[in-house]
């Protein structure tokens, strides 16, 4: 039911099929997993969430004469349109102390939450 059943259904076809080829970085025995960890990349004048999938590069075959330490991180787009895979020096990605799933979640929602408490509003000057 599941695959084929979603798949016929026109929007919900896009959301489940990326969803699904997603999760399948994350093992079903919830041990190990292709995103090591959640770092912060320097994008701008601002940061992007990335996830840790290789400690080095050394899968580009490449000669390292200057000895830098490359590290593959992949930064996933909002809504699972896409993402990139960009290797950097060790130095220039922020740790931080979010899950895997925590970090994915802000990722592929775009930063909305969902359950965030709602704010009191304002009353106006006026007292409307």
């Amino acid at each position: 039911m599941s695959d084929a059943l979603f798949a016929r259904i026109p929007v919900v076809k896009t959301i489940y099929l990326a969803i699904r080829d997603f999760m399948r970085f994350f093992p079903s025995s919830g041990h190990g997993s292709d995103l090591r960890r959640v770092v912060l990349v320097q994008f701008g004048p601002g940061k992007v969430i990335g996830f840790v999938t290789a400690e080095s590069d050394e899968m580009l075959r490449r000669s390292n004469p200057a000895g830098d330490d490359m590290v593959a991180v992949y930064l996933p787009m909002s809504y699972m349109v896409g993402g990139y895979t960009i290797f950097l020096p060790r130095e220039l990605i922020e740790t931080t102390s979010l899950s895997v799933e925590e970090g994915m979640r802000i990722a592929l929602m775009g930063g909305v939450r969902s359950n965030a408490p709602s704010t009191p509003r304002e009353s106006s000057p006026g007292g409307a």
